[in-house]
């Protein structure tokens, strides 16, 4: 260990250890100390045992200092360097205390390597201690000698608490690690590690105790010999837990514990694509006949900005109000090229839909009517079933929810978001649907204006706007089938494919139109349908 004398050095021995934080050549260090260490009330004395400073007797004279005036790191590093790890034998006291003798004794007989590692933490308890003793707290000591060691905080506390209470020159011993360490693997019979994997890996997710119960019962019928409870809680411990995650917890679960996807806009530009769903507002409103329920608010959102291009307010969620909230959106902006949608049976309607090969809901007929997507051009895309995370809009909502139904008009009639989280206030009043409808337009104009999330700060508002081309500004008739149907030209080549039959309209067949031509057809279709589902009674599916 390192001896009190050892303590003490001189400028030119600080210089040649080259420790961390302080100068490389002696006359450096002696500026340093002079300027810092060397103050007439830190020299040491008899009488001021914790000075720092001292006039060095004999051999050629000159000042030493205490490494307790050295910086916490070079005093770290000083003590990790000049702390032996030598054998250490057993002090005199231990042959007179059988307790110590036994103790010294069975350290002896340990395996070199084992009492190595003792001397190893003997020494980092001895540097922290010192550097205690020189003024840092106990917690800096332990951060600049033991973690750096590779031994955390928690185990060097561990490590004293060994020590605790123990003389100093028995030490030693106290500090072997204790643990044998398992030499042998004992063998699970396959049959019974199968039947505990099969009722462990249950989704009413029983309890281990339970299952080695239920094995052991098995056991005595089956003449299984088993090892102990540990070992079979070690081996169950062994399972990957993605397979432990999927069976007990299902995979939904299971997709929760991989990073969920970043959505990049980049890859889309204005219009390009959108989609639309609706979202029951958490809000009584008292509609013009006087009857009071919860408004449905169905909702266009342009992908690329986040932009809410178009809205309706109706009782219900049907797809008359998406025919009118996707009628809005072309009379304002044109049509997009993609729409993603959910499975819904009023977002799903074949009024709106139809024709589309691969989809969720309604089964797909040969006589079934070309939706009003398909006839304008549009790819239609369905998303995952109840995976909210599919639709971006959904984080529009969340903003509906905040901003619209805890507005201020709407105080003494928000529903709360579920029946656990009504307010106190449930039920005194209902929103005139008028003043409802100002609130939303003013909200869906502040959500339009705040900064988008990927497009440098841009907003809905002044995002990038579509590239020439882009809208639907082409409306022809089929030479094959006859249908007439309009679609966006994304390659200036003019060239378009017919939603009922597929064939390819040429460039010399396609009749240019501007987009009111284009609004103006839309509006005609959507007469047509409406009076369609009056024939039948109502919205078809």
């Amino acid at each position: 260990m390192t001896t009190p004398a050892a303590h003490w050095l001189t400028a030119a021995e600080i210089a040649a250890l080259a420790l961390p934080g302080l100068p490389a050549t002696r006359e450096a260090v002696v500026r340093r100390a002079r300027k810092d260490w060397q103050a007439p009330d830190r020299q040491w004395s008899d009488d001021r045992p914790d000075g720092v400073w001292r006039r060095r007797r004999g051999k050629g004279g000159g000042v030493e200092y205490h490494i307790s005036a050295l910086p916490a790191r070079a005093r770290a590093a000083f003590l990790r360097r000049r702390t032996p790890s030598d054998p250490v034998e057993a002090p005199d006291t231990a042959a007179d205390d059988p307790k110590w003798r036994e103790m010294w004794a069975r350290f002896e007989a340990l395996p070199e390597p084992r009492r190595e590692t003792a001397r190893q933490r003997l020494a980092l308890i001895d540097q922290v201690e010192t550097l205690v003793r020189g003024g840092m707290t106990k917690t800096a000591a332990v951060e600049l000698v033991a973690v750096p060691a590779g031994i955390s905080a928690r185990s060097y506390f561990n490590l004293e608490r060994r020590i605790w209470n123990t003389p100093r020159e028995h030490r030693l011993p106290m500090l072997v690690d204790q643990r044998s360490g398992r030499v042998t693997t004992t063998d699970i019979p396959a049959d019974a590690w199968e039947m505990l994997k099969a009722d462990y890996l249950r989704a009413e997710k029983p309890a281990v105790d339970a299952c080695l119960e239920r094995l052991r019962r098995m056991a005595g019928n089956q003449g299984w010999d088993l090892p102990s409870n540990r070992t079979l809680q070690r081996r169950l411990a062994d399972l990957d837990p993605l397979l432990v995650c999927w069976c007990r917890e299902g995979p939904e679960a299971l997709m929760r514990r991989f990073p969920a996807q970043r959505r990049d806009r980049t890859g889309f530009h204005a219009l390009e694509a959108v989609n639309f769903d609706g979202h029951k507002v958490d809000v009584f409103v008292r509609w013009a006949d006087g009857t009071i329920g919860r408004p449905m608010m169905v909702t266009f959102q342009d992908l690329f900005s986040g932009k809410i291009l178009s809205w309706r307010i109706d009782r219900s969620e049907n797809a008359t109000a998406f025919r009118l909230a996707f009628g809005d959106l072309v009379e304002a902006y044109g049509l997009p090229e993609h729409i993603w949608l959910d499975n819904t049976r009023a977002a799903s309607s074949k009024w709106l839909t139809g024709g589309t090969p691969n989809r969720f809901r309604w089964k797909v007929r040969d006589d079934d009517p070309v939706g009003l997507f398909r006839q304008c051009g549009c790819e239609v895309h369905f998303t995952e079933p109840y995976h909210g995370q599919s639709k971006p809009i959904e984080r529009a909502f969340r903003d509906v929810a905040e901003y619209v139904a805890k507005a201020p008009e709407c105080s003494g009639a928000y529903t709360g978001r579920s029946p656990e989280n009504k307010p106190h206030t449930y039920g005194q009043r209902a929103v005139p649907i008028d003043q409802f409808i100002a609130v939303v337009e003013r909200e869906v104009r502040a959500h339009n204006a705040r900064p988008a999330a990927g497009l440098r700060s841009q907003t809905p508002e002044t995002g990038e706007a579509a590239p020439e081309g882009t809208r639907w500004d082409h409306a022809c008739q089929c030479p094959a089938c006859g249908m007439v149907f309009g679609f966006v030209d994304t390659t200036r080549r003019a060239e378009g494919h017919c939603p009922r039959c597929a064939s390819t309209v040429a460039v010399d067949e396609v009749e240019e139109r501007p987009v009111a031509g284009a609004v103006a057809e839309f509006q005609t279709h959507l007469a047509v349908v409406e009076r369609l589902g009056r024939l039948h009674g109502g919205d078809a599916a």
